[in-house]
């Protein structure tokens, strides 16, 4: 929710494991694909008894670190969390994806009224768009 680029916040959901025996609390980070950036956690989420869905808020104005396309979930329980290679468990993960708007500005603006009548106008609005849009 946060329309800053490079800054994020908003409702983080997370989905409890179908199979969620044993399952204490889940891990949320930055990623790279499925590869960890940081090993310290974004949040962490108190696995539930009924299995329901987990939400909690991730503040606006949260930097996006630089390599990261993705967050990552991973389940843990009795302080193992499953991100040893040998485990073979692939967290769940979701693209990040920035929905700032473009910084850069029309390359230009033009509008001609053809309705001659006062307080009223009518015509074509021409925007030409920004040379980057990125």
């Amino acid at each position: 929710t946060d329309p800053r680029a490079g800054m994020v916040g908003g409702i983080i959901t997370l989905a409890q494991a179908r199979d969620a025996a044993g399952v204490e609390f889940y891990s949320l980070y930055w990623g790279n694909g499925s590869t960890k950036l940081v090993d310290l956690a974004v949040m962490t989420f108190s696995a539930t008894a009924e299995g329901s869905d987990l939400s909690q808020e991730l503040q606006a104005g949260t930097p996006v670190p630089d390599q990261a396309t993705h967050l990552l979930a991973f389940a843990s329980s009795g302080g193992a969390e499953g991100t040893e290679p040998e485990e073979a468990i692939e967290p769940a993960s979701t693209e990040i994806v920035d929905h700032a708007p473009s910084q850069a500005q029309a390359a230009s603006l033009t509008f001609a009224d053809k309705d001659a009548r006062p307080g009223l106008i009518k015509g074509s609005i021409i925007i030409e768009r920004a040379p980057d849009e990125s």
